[in-house]
């Protein structure tokens, strides 16, 4: 259309110019004015149309801008589904490995439960007295609770003395030594107080000798007989003496007896 209004306005141009060389013919004047009128009518039209093309065009440019925009959007949309789904799987797979650690733990936990309650029954057969009475430390694999069993299977019950309840003790202190495979230390203070000599003797032969980590008695001076001290004398590296110089006082002397490594 703009095209065909350039070209219009060009014959009229052409046409007024010609018009406007001297003519004999006396009409030329209004010919003339008539087409000066049409040339000004085109010529506004032409700057109609392109007042209305460069509209357009901002216009259009405005869409392109637009669809631009959209497109920034549009992509930004499918990222985040991209992620989203990226998310999702990898939840899915967080859950997956999550069973599966739950199931090894679970496995793991049955292990060494299993190796705790074998090692702490060994040593509850070595020591314990009773051995018809005391013939297993069963472990429940949920609640970790241990229970005492006889020779039949059956439970032993909670009332025990003392004694029996430092073997256990001890007994369970081996096991947890084993599962874990720590040396880790362990002080005991006055351990063969609560037990007769039966126990004692068992205990300084059996778990003393056994214990693989350092291990600190605390006893008074005769608690211990000397038979029994023999038992374990090769894995003593050191014996200290606490003396109080001043009863009145609580001020206390440390004083080596023996030194060595067993």
């Amino acid at each position: 259309r703009i095209d065909e209004l350039r070209q219009r306005r060009a014959e009229l141009q052409a046409a007024l110019e010609e018009l406007e060389q001297p003519a004999l013919d006396p009409g030329w004047r209004a010919d003339l004015e008539v087409k000066r009128r049409a040339l000004a009518k085109a010529q506004a039209a032409f700057e109609a149309q392109s007042q209305k093309a460069q509209s357009l065009e901002s216009e259009l440019h405005t869409i392109h801008d637009q669809r631009g925009a959209l497109a920034e959007t549009l992509e930004d949309a499918h990222e985040r589904d991209r992620a989203r789904d990226h998310l999702s799987r990898r939840a899915e797979l967080a859950a997956g490995v999550g069973e599966a650690l739950i199931d090894v733990a679970g496995q793991l936990r049955t292990t060494r439960v299993g190796t705790l309650e074998r090692a702490a029954t060994s040593m509850l057969r070595r020591t314990a007295h009773k051995a018809e009475l005391f013939e297993k430390l069963a472990i429940d694999r949920e609640t970790l609770r241990y229970a005492v069993l006889d020779a039949d299977g059956h439970h032993v019950p909670p009332g025990r003395s003392t004694g029996e309840r430092t073997i256990l003790a001890l007994c369970l202190v081996y096991g947890l030594q084993k599962t874990s495979g720590c040396r880790f230390p362990l002080v005991l203070e006055a351990p063969l107080k609560p037990l007769d000599p039966f126990h004692q003797e068992a205990v300084l032969r059996h778990f003393l000798t056994a214990y693989a980590g350092q291990t600190i008695l605390l006893v008074k001076p005769g608690e211990v007989p000397a038979a029994f001290m023999e038992l374990c004398r090769d894995r003593i590296a050191t014996s200290l003496r606490l003396v109080r110089p001043q009863p009145e006082t609580e001020w206390t002397q440390i004083e080596t007896e023996k030194a060595g490594l067993s």
